[in-house]
């Protein structure tokens, strides 16, 4: 449930299959907000033991792969943190990196140490 919870957000490039235009409109969009991520975190933390705990953990988890997309999808690709209720996305202009880049490759070397 927490590779579940950590990767769920990522269904949202799934509008690929609509087009290339279709991905760059909703990909960090449809998934990667606030309301994505409590109800993918409640319905996982349904199933799980210990629930209020683990649920909090997926929101962790969940919230840990937006920040990791904020910094290293690449400039110009913010984050809806509160669509379908807002348009406004955080930018990642000054923060970010590209998606291939040495901060990438070091910080996935990292979490699979």
């Amino acid at each position: 449930m927490c590779m579940v919870t950590a990767s769920a957000a990522d269904l949202d490039g799934l509008s690929r299959l609509f087009g290339q235009n279709a991905y760059w409109d909703y990909h960090h969009r449809l998934g990667h907000n606030l309301v994505f991520g409590l109800v993918v975190c409640t319905i996982a933390a349904v199933y799980s033991r210990a629930r209020l705990g683990v649920f909090l953990l997926y929101l962790a988890l969940f919230h840990l792969h937006l920040v990791m997309d904020f910094f290293g999808s690449r400039p110009g690709w913010g984050i809806y943190y509160f669509w379908p209720f807002s348009q406004w996305a955080a930018d990642n202009h000054r923060w970010s990196w590209e998606f291939y880049s040495w901060q990438n490759i070091t910080t996935a070397m990292v979490l699979l140490a």
